[in-house]
């Protein structure tokens, strides 16, 4: 990614992810449908960004640069690692669900009797 694009990009992504935190603070009615886990993986996905962009932007030292790409690979690592256990995975797995989804309920015509007559219950209700 060109450079301006890349950091725009994530300066906008640390931006809002602080504004839906604060937001999922001060509002009561977000506040009452959130659960402690909410607030952590807005905090774990803010990490990746905001020491990679750190690290992209600002002058620092050497040890603490290495300190926060370390602090960059794990926490991203991490969120790759809990993303099957939590509600995320439905990001992953929605495109999945639809194909599958108009793929197996989309059965011909007149298979319910099909069914039934190789069943031997036909005109029997079910």
């Amino acid at each position: 990614l060109p450079y301006k694009f890349e950091f725009w990009l994530t300066l906008s992504t640390i931006i809002l992810s602080f504004f839906l935190l604060v937001l999922r603070i001060a509002r009561r009615t977000i506040r009452l449908l959130s659960r402690p886990e909410d607030y952590l993986w807005l905090i774990l996905i803010l990490f990746p960004f905001v020491t990679g962009f750190v690290c992209a932007n600002i002058d620092i030292s050497a040890t603490l640069y290495e300190f926060l790409m370390a602090v960059h690979v794990i926490s991203a690592d991490l969120i790759f690692a809990l993303i099957p256990f939590t509600k995320i995975v439905h990001c992953v797995l929605a495109p999945f669900s639809q194909f599958v989804d108009a793929l197996a309920w989309k059965f011909p015509a007149r298979t319910d009797e099909d069914i039934a007559l190789t069943l031997n219950k036909k005109g029997i209700p079910v």
